[in-house]
C-alpha cells in the first residue's frame, strides 16, 4: 500500500475565510505590529537559511511590516494568507524589482529567493 500525504493538510494556518471579503479588516491587519509579510520576487518566495538545497536548513522568510514596506510601493500586490497560531496576520507581497532584493538593499545577507 502506498502511503500518500495530502499537501498542507497539517498546516496550522487559519485561513480566516469568513473575514477575507472584509476590506476594512484586511486593511487594519496589514498595519498591525504583529503582522508578518512573506516577500515574493518573480514568484519565488523569500527563504531564510542556506541556499545549499537542504530543506531542513531553510524556513519561510517572513518579515515584520516596517522592513517589508521598504521593499515595495504601497500599491504593490499583496495577498492575505491567513492567521498564525497566535492570531498574527500573514501576507504575501509581490516585490516587483529588476534586481534581486536579496542581493542588495534591506534583505541583503538575510536570505534568498528560491
Amino acid at each position: 500500500m502506498v502511503n500518500s500525504m495530502i499537501p498542507f493538510s497539517g498546516n496550522p494556518l487559519n485561513r480566516a475565510s469568513e473575514r477575507r471579503i472584509d476590506q476594512e479588516w484586511i486593511g487594519a491587519k496589514q498595519h498591525e505590529p504583529t503582522t508578518r509579510i512573506w516577500p515574493l520576487w518573480r514568484l519565488k518566495p523569500f527563504l531564510l537559511g542556506g541556499e545549499d538545497g537542504e530543506a531542513a536548513s531553510v524556513e519561510a522568510g517572513y518579515l515584520q511590516t516596517p522592513l517589508a514596506c521598504d521593499l515595495a510601493p504601497v500599491t504593490a500586490f499583496s495577498i492575505f494568507l491567513g492567521l498564525d497560531e497566535d492570531g498574527a496576520a500573514l501576507f504575501a507581497l509581490d516585490v516587483a524589482s529588476d534586481v534581486d532584493p536579496s542581493a542588495e538593499g534591506p534583505l541583503a545577507g538575510l536570505g534568498h529567493f528560491r
